[in-house]
């Protein structure tokens, strides 16, 4: 019996990925004066927006931080909506009595700004938001089912990365890999293990209605 349901955020709940990446170089550029290509920004990616300012920008830390809010914010302006379909799934959820949690690596700055942009603030039971230390999905997941009291078993997560099942395998919860985003590789994927991948949001739900 599923109890709750956990989301990442970008890439699975929102198309974001390019628009970090955007912010990251606006941001970034004027401090290093000279370009930043896509590969050195998301080669930083797994810890928070603060990791990776820390990785490319070490001398400026709280300057790149600023003014990657400030794009960010403002970049945002393009991107007004989740994935279509994720309200709803979210909104069965709630109708069903299944908890909701949004557990990402994101700081915890860009998440609040990305929820008030999209509408979402109050679409999630609890959030967790990630550390510029590193990756840490699996704490954070804990941390979800203690705060929750619900077992390993009765928990989902939805995420877009390997390393999100990854996470999910440490700690024991079953996993619906997000193929939906264009940069993900259902292949890479597949390869990891998931215990469903969905290429579509719509997928979802009948993979849910199958663990209830």
């Amino acid at each position: 019996m599923i109890k709750a349901v956990l989301f990442d955020f970008d890439g699975t709940v929102c198309d974001t990925l390019d628009l970090c990446v955007r912010s990251f170089r606006l941001a970034l550029e004027p401090i290093l004066k000279r370009p930043i290509s896509d590969a050195e920004i998301t080669d930083t990616f797994g810890p928070t927006e603060e990791g990776t300012i820390r990785a490319l920008a070490p001398d400026s830390v709280n300057e790149g931080l600023e003014s990657f809010w400030a794009h960010y914010r403002e970049e945002h302006r393009a991107v007004t909506a989740p994935y279509e379909g994720i309200i709803p799934l979210i909104t069965w959820l709630k109708a069903h009595h299944i908890r909701t949690a949004l557990v990402t690596g994101k700081g915890p700055e860009s998440c609040q700004i990305s929820l008030e942009i999209l509408g979402m603030t109050k679409c999630f039971d609890t959030l967790r938001t990630g550390s510029p230390e590193g990756p840490c999905k699996d704490r954070l997941i804990r941390e979800v089912l203690d705060e929750f009291a619900v077992s390993a078993n009765e928990v989902i997560y939805i995420g877009d990365t390997v390393s999100d099942i990854e996470s999910c395998h440490d700690v024991g919860v079953r996993i619906i890999s997000a193929a939906w985003c264009e940069s993900v590789s259902d292949a890479q994927l597949q390869a990891a293990h998931p215990d469903a991948l969905a290429t579509r949001v719509s997928d979802v739900l009948p993979i849910l209605q199958g663990y209830l």
